[in-house]
């Protein structure tokens, strides 16, 4: 049988076997953790509660799967590329935008719930937000002011990368929604 454990330190809850003696949210050891009560805290649980940052990343994560999608059907045929060009520019130019907006909302999170003392799991979501970041714009850059087979290879390969570190994210994100500094 499960036991569900709190870590007194954040409010990370989660299995006992989960946390192997560390908090995935915030670092804090085993001394910090207790059984699983949620805690209340009026104002800041009402920012909370308005899940911007879950709701925020759908954005991006749409995107992501448009743009590889796009992409695929692209290369797939010729006919498609020049008819498909216009929405997979649109797309890679949307991407970095709704990327950087979930970015920012899950620093904005972030900071609400830990108070800049992040754990392993917070810090992967930071390192995978950049790389989701970064690749996007290179994406843009490329489709937009490149041509050629090369070009649109590594387009897709970027696309690929950002489609990865959603999920990624999608899924360490679900894991700290419960999560959260007295």
């Amino acid at each position: 049988m499960k036991k569900t454990i709190r870590c007194k330190v954040c409010g990370y809850i989660g299995d006992e076997k989960e946390m192997k003696g560390l908090c995935p949210a915030c670092a804090a050891p085993a001394s910090a953790f207790e059984p699983a009560v949620q805690p209340k805290d009026g104002k800041r649980d009402a920012m909370l509660s308005m899940h911007l940052h879950p709701v925020t990343v759908h954005f991006p994560q749409a995107f992501a799967l448009s743009a590889l999608a796009l992409a695929v059907a692209a290369m797939a045929s010729d006919g498609l590329r020049e008819k498909l060009s216009v929405c997979i520019a649109i797309v890679s130019f949307a991407l970095p935008l709704t990327g950087l907006a979930g970015v920012l909302s899950g620093l904005f999170d972030a900071r609400l719930r830990f108070k800049n003392k992040f754990g392993p799991r917070v810090k992967a979501k930071i390192v995978l937000g950049t790389v989701f970041l970064t690749a996007s714009v290179v994406a843009a850059v490329i489709v937009n002011f490149e041509t050629g087979d090369a070009a649109d290879i590594t387009a897709l390969l970027l696309y690929l990368v950002c489609f990865v570190c959603s999920a990624l994210l999608g899924m360490k994100g679900s894991t700290l929604l419960n999560a959260k500094l007295p």
